[in-house]
């Protein structure tokens, strides 16, 4: 029996979901799961950007003044275009995406008494999306898939070795994913020789019903920067619309799958517009505290009620936590931005 999977929802909760700000639009709720396993949030996340050099436990109880439970560390790797290598664990990379680091920062997390999702990603040389990294040639996807492995297998010992409460075997590797997903049928049976933690990967929000082996895993995996509304500061209301239909979608597929979906990554700029597009991280739209804070409140309003949404890991905290830039700073980060009450309230629900 899946430990997050209890049925568990408390008085207490119940009235904080009627509350002033808890603006769920009844054309949304839904009893899920009918006659099937019900399942409760459990997992109150953030994402730590990967330090460049060396941090302390300051880091981990900052995060918490948020009632984060949950940290998510990315390893990350590089492959280039055409490139059939991984490269990972250099010495080139920065101190969080080693492997000393990210030793150092879970036993930091766990000192701190918060659980651990480790998520390995590959970048692509340019800024290519991952999505779209894909070969021409049978033996080059080959050699691709055998350096790849060994990188997913090399974390997942290590999540093993210092009890990392879930482990993601991948990360919006959407063309791979449809094209092969013998190999990715592969490489979970592989990490569950070595790993007995709970297992996920993060498709992004627009492919997630193009992976085919969720039955292989415990939580159907989403990033989800789903669009909502092109306004520039979007009401709570206006954007627990936009939410319907990408709502609508996700409920059917977690009821066919019977699997819980946890948001394996979601987060909004503190900027204009910051939900039309929540995916550009690029793009030079004022600062908009508002914006950022309501797109926050409708998510939590739409999904916190649903006994098969697992929670999420919010995308991201900035390993220098400074107060004087917050005000200027349009980026995913909520730190020391009005959304961090938002966060707060609804995260000392879970």
């Amino acid at each position: 029996m899946f430990k997050w999977f209890l049925i568990f929802i408390t008085t207490t909760y119940l009235f904080a979901c009627q509350t002033e700000g808890n603006l769920i639009s009844a054309s949304i709720q839904t009893t899920a799961f009918e006659n099937k396993q019900a399942f409760s949030i459990s997992i109150n996340g953030i994402t730590l950007e990967a330090p460049p050099q060396k941090i302390d436990s300051s880091t981990f109880i900052n995060m918490q003044r948020l009632e984060a439970g949950w940290v998510a560390f990315v390893p990350f790797a590089f492959s280039r275009k055409n490139d059939s290598v991984v490269h990972y664990n250099t010495t080139g990379q920065w101190w969080g995406e080693r492997e000393e680091g990210i030793i150092a920062c879970i036993n930091m997390a766990h000192a701190q008494h918060m659980k651990v999702m480790l998520k390995p990603q590959i970048w692509i040389g340019g800024g290519e999306y991952t999505g779209h990294f894909a070969f021409e040639k049978e033996e080059d996807w080959q050699k691709w898939e055998k350096s790849y492995l060994a990188y997913i297998i090399t974390h997942a010992k290590t999540a093993q070795q210092y009890g990392v409460e879930m482990f993601c075997i991948g990360t919006e590797m959407d063309a791979s994913v449809k094209q092969r997903p013998q190999f990715w049928s592969l490489l979970i049976d592989s990490v569950k020789k070595i790993y007995t933690g709970k297992l996920t990967y993060a498709a992004n929000w627009s492919c997630y019903k193009d992976f085919s082996q969720w039955d292989k895993l415990d939580y159907i995996g989403i990033d989800a920067y789903f669009p909502l509304n092109d306004a520039t500061t979007p009401t709570v209301e206006n954007l627990i619309s936009g939410w319907k239909p990408h709502f609508n979608e996700i409920k059917n597929f977690t009821t066919k799958i019977n699997k819980p979906v946890l948001f394996t990554e979601y987060g909004y700029r503190s900027m204009d517009k910051c939900a039309f597009e929540p995916w550009q991280s690029y793009n030079k739209e004022a600062v908009n505290m508002d914006a950022q804070a309501n797109a926050y409140e409708a998510l939590y309003s739409v999904f916190t009620a649903e006994k098969w949404f697992a929670g999420g890991f919010i995308w991201k905290w900035e390993t220098r936590d400074d107060r004087q830039k917050a005000a200027t700073n349009n980026n995913y980060t909520p730190q020391h931005k009005p959304v961090e009450q938002v966060i707060k309230k609804w995260y000392a629900q879970f």
